[in-house]
């Protein structure tokens, strides 16, 4: 589905990866950024895991993203605390 589709999915792609990035560069929606990363990363495990080309090192591109999701991050340099200070509560 993906091969003959690509001229859409190549954008896809390119928006969740820079669009995550900037997320959590920003320090806004930080735990929602890396669950959306660590979607697609997880999806890419599984496909070195199902055509036995995993590798030992590759968990270093999700285990910080799950580290990240399980841990508030962005609330004190991020835009998620200028929300909260704006708000007075949590945005994200």
């Amino acid at each position: 589905m993906t091969l003959p589709n690509w001229d859409v999915f190549q954008w896809l792609i390119t928006a969740v990866e820079l669009g995550a990035g900037l997320a959590l560069i920003l320090g806004l929606a930080s735990r929602l950024a890396a669950l959306v990363d660590l979607g697609q990363q997880l999806f890419l495990q599984l496909v070195y895991l199902s055509s036995a080309r995993w590798m030992f090192e590759q968990p270093h591109e999700w285990v910080p993203l799950v580290i990240l999701a399980l841990v508030p991050a962005g609330r004190v340099w991020g835009l998620d605390a200028r929300l909260w200070l704006r708000t007075r509560r949590r945005p994200f």
